[in-house]
């Protein structure tokens, strides 16, 4: 696969904000905020996800492997798009010609839907950071469909010149299309992946799983390290005059761990805490951190990339 940026690869790329917000809602205790009645659902949304109202909360819940594939495909998206004049229709929009533009959730308008074609290789090469041999390949094709398989109720705003549009839609992040024999695939992606991504992003660098991988001593990253290191990175972007920011422990601890809360395992939700930002620190994403009464106050480095 030739990259469009391969030539003047940038050592920084834009993930989503809105895609990042949405996979950084805590998951236990949920927050009200974005656990919606069937009064504030479409109808069509509300059949799209069927009897089931425990998927009445919008967020993204990923495995530790699928928030890894997420960043690969985003890095790639970066590769393989017009990214230097966000006014053109193809900014962000992958490698796929024609675009691809379809309906969103329930509504008229249609929306373009980013879309790579691609590799199982050349995804598994930039997951792996090693060799790819049988094994990895097999693993992550099993990422890929159990990705496509999984729907999210994603609902948030998108803000511009004053105005506001609601976005709702109950889908999968990926569409997996086109798949031959020789290891070839398209990736559509869902159009939350580029949603103002020129407006609204987080900046990754092009080397960001190597990074993690070194600084946590391992190709077996745990889900609480990569959401931690995601969460430090969306206050990076934030900042404004001070470099510092302040969250109680059990507010961070329902982001990164709810589950493990949820069934009563404290112990294992503090120590994997503790894991995550001693590689965050390894990284250089922290600078430093101390804890007064429940409050945690780290000091990010803004200049990280």
């Amino acid at each position: 696969m030739t990259s469009r940026n391969s030539d003047t690869a940038a050592p920084t790329f834009k993930f989503s904000g809105h895609l990042m917000d949405l996979m950084l809602r805590p998951s236990f205790p949920q927050d009200p905020r974005y656990l919606y009645s069937s009064r504030e659902l479409t109808q069509g949304t509300r059949t799209d996800i069927g009897e089931d109202r425990s998927k009445y909360y919008s967020d993204i819940g990923l495995t530790a492997s699928e928030l890894k594939t997420i960043d690969v495909l985003a890095l790639l998206l970066h590769k393989e798009s017009q990214t230097t004049d966000p006014k053109a229709e193809n900014y962000y929009a992958g490698n796929v010609v024609p675009l691809i533009v379809n309906h969103y959730g329930h509504k008229e308008r249609r929306v373009l839907y980013p879309a790579l074609q691609t590799s199982y290789y050349d995804i598994a090469k930039e997951y792996s950071l090693h060799s790819v041999g049988g094994k990895t390949l097999k693993n992550v094709k099993s990422i890929l469909r159990g990705l496509s398989n999984k729907k999210h109720l994603m609902k948030y705003k998108e803000v511009s010149q004053g105005s506001v549009e609601d976005i709702e839609a109950f889908a999968p992040l990926i569409t997996l299309a086109d798949i031959n024999d020789r290891g070839n695939v398209k990736v559509i992606l869902n159009p939350i992946f580029r949603s103002q991504i020129s407006k609204k992003w987080i900046t990754y660098p092009a080397d960001l799983m190597r990074r993690t991988e070194e600084a946590n001593g391992s190709s077996r990253i745990k889900e609480a390290v990569l959401i931690f290191r995601n969460y430090m990175l969306r206050a990076i972007s934030g900042l404004k005059d001070s470099d510092r920011i302040t969250i109680r422990r059990s507010s961070i601890l329902n982001v990164i761990k709810g589950k493990f809360i949820s069934e009563g395992r404290q112990k294992r939700s503090q120590q994997d805490l503790e894991l995550a930002i001693e590689v965050a620190q390894r990284m250089g994403i922290i600078q430093d951190w101390q804890e007064k009464d429940g409050k945690m106050i780290f000091r990010l480095n803004r200049r990280w990339v």
